[in-house]
């Protein structure tokens, strides 16, 4: 991770509320190294912040589309399940 700690605390002090991008939650889902830690750091300090995440309906799909793609549906639903435990919310879009 490039970011010191006291970075991503001062980062949720200041936003309570982050909006994240499909690859950075692949990265996480797909066990993708130092990438993946940087992002549960970030989930670690939302979740002890009280934060939130958001993810928009568009980053869903894009993050079930390799396994729906590959005719997975026992990798579809663990990783619909997983986005589920994160807790994110899904803006609605009018």
């Amino acid at each position: 991770m490039t970011e010191p700690a006291a970075s991503i605390r001062d980062l949720m002090a200041r936003h309570r509320r982050i909006a994240f991008d499909s690859n950075v939650l692949i990265y996480l889902l797909e066990h993708n190294g130092a990438r993946a830690e940087a992002v549960a750091s970030v989930l670690d300090a939302m979740d002890q912040s009280g934060g939130t995440g958001v993810l928009a309906s568009l980053g869903v799909t894009e993050v079930l589309a390799g396994p729906a793609r590959h005719n997975d549906p026992v990798g579809f639903e663990m990783l619909a399940a997983a986005l589920r435990d994160l807790g994110f919310t899904n803006p609605v879009l009018d």
